[in-house]
């Protein structure tokens, strides 16, 4: 899985994607956690807020009551705030 670096850590810490979303969540006061017996395309799927979702190689894709589509951070953290 692919590290990120952020502003926020030392110059010398890294973190995964999914990290990076728990410490965004964190941060808004939103739950983020996986929901039991669920996967899509064999990848965990999370709750976030009220918002569904599954990461494949650093994208996150939501889930629309339709389909699964691909989203941005902020947009994904303003879904579920």
């Amino acid at each position: 899985m692919q590290t990120i670096r952020t502003s926020t850590t030392p110059a010398n810490a890294q973190m995964t994607f999914k990290e990076l979303i728990e410490q965004r969540a964190q941060e808004k006061n939103l739950l983020f956690v996986p929901m039991a017996h669920r996967f899509q395309e064999g990848k965990q799927v999370y709750r976030l807020g009220h918002v569904m979702l599954y990461l494949d190689r650093n994208v996150i894709f939501v889930f629309n009551g339709k389909t699964w589509v691909p989203t941005s951070l902020q947009s994904l953290l303003d879904m579920a705030g």
